[in-house]
C-alpha cells in the first residue's frame, strides 16, 4: 500500500496556464480545437469562469486543514488525524453549502492489483455524486521504469461512475509496489461547466497475490446470499412488525450497524499483530460518506487470524434523517494490518477488502470478499395521519402492520406489504379548506389535477384529489419543524396486474402515492442532462478505452 504520506490531490484552476495546459496534454493532441470543438468550448467557458471568480473554490476533502475540514462539516464526528488522512476525495460542491448531510461527492481508487493467470495489472475506480452528471471521465496513468501507459473511460448521465482498467506493459514490474498511479477525474454539469481534479501517487489498495490471508469468511446469521442485485433489509428504530419482510431491525437507531461477522483466516505460519488504518465508506450511489475513527479494539484475534463484527457500536452516528430511504447502499472496507510470519524478519503490512459491489466479482484474489447490498428503511408521512383501511374505517399510519388491507384512491383493496418509518427534522403542511391539514415529509407524492407531485413541489396551482373525486384548491403548504417519527407502506395487489399500476392510499382524506410511487417520481424528478449529440461524440472519441 502507497504512502498516505506521499498522498498528493489538486482541484485544476483552468485560471493558471500550467493547470490548463496539464489538462489538455492529457490527450496528446496536436490541434485540441479543431479536432474537439465542441468540448473546447467547455474547456473554455469553465477557464472564463474560473477567471471571473478568481480561480476553482472546489475543495477535496484531503485539501483541507482541519480547521476547514471542521468548519464545513462541523456535525461530523472526525478528529484531525482523520480528516487530513481521509482516502475519501471530494470534487464538488452539495446542492447547499450548507447542507450537513453525511453525502458528499466521492472519488477513491478501489484497488490495483496483478492478475496472477494473464499477468496484466487490473484496477478500479469509483466516483460518486451528489447531483446526476452529464458526464463523468477518467484518466489513469500507470507509469513504471520510464513506461507509461494511459487507460480512459466515460460515462454520461449519471451520478455513479465505476470505472475498471487493466493493462499489461508492466512485466518486468515485480509487484504494484513499483507502479506510479496518476489519476484525473473530471465532470461535466448540468451548467456546462467542467470540474477536474487529479490524484498521483494514490494510497490504493493492492490485492497482493502473496498475501497472507487465506480465505475470509462472512458470516450472516440469516445465511443471505451475496448474489448481485440482492439486498439486506434493515430497519432501524424499532422491532420487525408482523408480517414485515425485513432481514433485520435493531432498536438503536443512532448508531451504524450492519449485520456481518468478518473472520480473517491467515496461512500457516502467519500472526496477527494490529490494524493500521480503517476506512469504511457507505455510498448511496447519490454521494459517498466516510466513517472515521475507526479503533483498533473492534478487532479480536483467534488461533488462525483475526476477526469483527459489523453489529457492534462502532461509534458512528448514522443519520437517519437524511440517509436516503428504501435505496441500494454499497459498503466498502479497506483495512490494512501488521503481521509477522514468524521467522524473525520484522513486522510486515497487508490490506484486505470487503464490498458490496459487483465489479469486484472480477477479482479472484483470497483477501477480498464480496457481502450483499444494504438497504435501509424509513418513512414519509406524519405518524398521526389517518388511512382508509378496506373495512372503511381509519386507522394511524403508526399502527398499521404489514398484511392488512387498505383501501386505494379507486376504491380497490390493497395488501400492505411493507411498513417504513424514519425521522424527520422539518416536514411540509398541507391544508385546504375541504379536508384540513395533513403532514408530509418532502418527496412524498400526491395525486393532484396534474398527476402524481411531490410534496415539496406543491403549489397553489395544484390541486389535491380527495377521496370522493373532487378536487381541492391548496390553502396552506410551507414547512415547518417537526423532530418526530414518518411513516410510509408499500402496496401491492390483491391479485397479479401490470407492474406499472399507479400503487395508492386515502390518507387525511387526500389521495397520496405509496413508497413506491415516490421512489418512481424522486427518479422522474431527476435532472436529466443531456448532452448534444456532437459534444457526445467528441467525449466518447476522447475518452474510448485504450487499454
Amino acid at each position: 500500500m502507497k504512502n498516505s504520506a506521499n498522498l498528493k490531490i489538486e482541484t485544476l484552476d483552468f485560471s493558471k496556464n500550467e493547470d490548463y495546459d496539464a489538462y489538455l496534454k492529457l490527450f496528446r493532441c496536436d490541434n485540441f480545437e479543431k479536432d474537439y470543438p465542441n468540448f473546447f468550448k467547455i474547456l473554455e467557458a469553465t477557464k472564463q469562469n474560473h477567471q471571473e471568480n478568481g480561480g476553482c473554490d472546489y475543495k477535496s476533502l484531503l485539501q483541507m486543514t482541519a480547521e476547514d475540514f471542521e468548519n464545513r462539516y462541523s456535525k461530523r464526528s472526525r478528529d484531525e488525524n482523520s480528516a487530513t488522512n481521509a482516502q475519501l476525495l471530494s470534487v464538488g460542491k452539495s446542492k447547499k453549502a450548507d447542507d450537513q448531510s453525511p453525502w458528499v461527492d466521492g472519488v477513491y481508487i478501489d484497488w490495483l492489483y496483478r492478475d496472477s493467470d494473464s499477468n496484466k495489472l487490473k484496477g478500479q475506480v469509483t466516483a460518486s455524486f451528489v447531483e446526476k452528471k452529464a458526464s463523468i471521465m477518467m484518466v489513469v496513468t500507470l507509469k513504471c521504469n520510464g513506461v507509461e501507459r494511459q487507460c480512459t473511460g466515460q460515462a454520461t448521465n449519471l451520478s455513479q461512475y465505476i470505472y475498471s482498467f487493466e493493462c499489461d506493459d508492466f512485466a518486468s514490474a515485480s509487484d504494484t509496489e513499483d507502479i506510479e498511479v496518476d489519476i484525473n477525474v473530471s465532470s461535466i454539469d448540468s451548467s456546462m461547466m467542467l470540474t477536474s481534479q487529479r490524484m498521483s501517487d494514490v494510497n490504493f489498495i493492492d490485492l497482493n497475490a502473496n498475501s497472507p490471508v487465506g480465505k475470509i469468511a462472512v458470516v450472516d446469521p440469516e445465511n443471505i446470499k451475496s448474489d448481485f442485485g440482492k439486498f439486506v433489509t434493515i430497519a432501524y428504530g424499532r422491532e420487525t412488525k408482523s408480517g414485515e419482510a425485513l432481514d433485520y431491525a435493531y432498536e438503536d437507531s443512532s448508531t451504524i450497524k450492519f449485520p456481518f461477522t468478518v473472520y480473517v483466516f491467515l496461512k500457516e505460519n502467519y500472526k496477527y499483530i494490529d490494524i493500521r488504518s480503517v476506512r469504511l465508506l457507505l455510498d448511496c450511489e447519490s454521494g459517498t460518506t466516510q466513517y472515521s475513527n475507526i479503533v483498533s479494539d473492534k478487532f479480536k484475534t483467534f488461533d488462525l487470524g483475526f476477526y469483527w463484527r459489523f453489529d457492534e457500536d462502532w461509534g458512528q452516528k448514522l443519520d437517519e434523517k437524511r440517509t436516503p430511504k428504501d435505496t441500494r447502499l454499497t459498503l466498502h472496507m479497506n483495512l490494512e494490518y501488521v503481521y509477522t510470519d514468524n521467522s524473525g524478519n520484522p513486522p510486515k503490512m497487508d490490506t484486505i477488502r470487503i464490498s458490496s459491489s459487483k465489479e469486484d466479482n472480477s477479482v479472484a484474489n483470497p483477501a477480498y470478499q464480496q457481502i450483499p447490498y444494504l438497504r435501509f428503511l424509513w418513512g414519509c408521512l406524519g405518524k398521526d395521519t389517518l388511512i382508509v383501511m378496506a373495512n372503511g374505517e381509519e386507522k394511524k399510519i403508526s399502527e398499521i402492520e404489514a398484511n392488512e388491507l387498505i383501501l386505494n384512491g379507486d376504491g380497490e383493496r390493497k395488501i400492505v406489504s411493507r411498513v417504513l418509518k424514519g425521522y424527520e427534522e422539518t416536514i411540509i403542511h398541507i391544508s385546504t379548506k375541504e379536508k384540513g391539514t395533513i403532514l408530509a415529509t418532502h418527496e412524498h407524492p400526491f395525486m393532484t389535477d396534474k398527476g402524481l407531485v411531490a410534496a415539496n413541489f406543491l403549489t397553489k396551482e395544484h390541486k389535491l384529489l380527495l377521496e370522493n373525486g373532487d378536487f381541492a384548491e391548496i390553502t396552506e403548504a410551507y414547512e415547518t419543524k417537526y423532530e418526530d417519527d414518518v411513516y410510509n407502506l408499500t402496496l401491492k395487489d390483491e391479485t397479479k396486474k401490470e407492474e406499472d399500476t399507479t400503487q395508492t392510499m386515502i390518507a387525511n382524506g387526500y389521495v397520496v402515492g405509496d413508497n413506491t410511487e415516490q421512489n418512481r417520481l424522486s427518479k422522474k424528478n431527476e435532472d436529466v442532462v443531456e448532452l448534444a449529440p456532437e459534444l457526445l461524440s467528441e467525449i466518447t472519441a476522447l475518452f474510448s478505452s485504450k487499454e
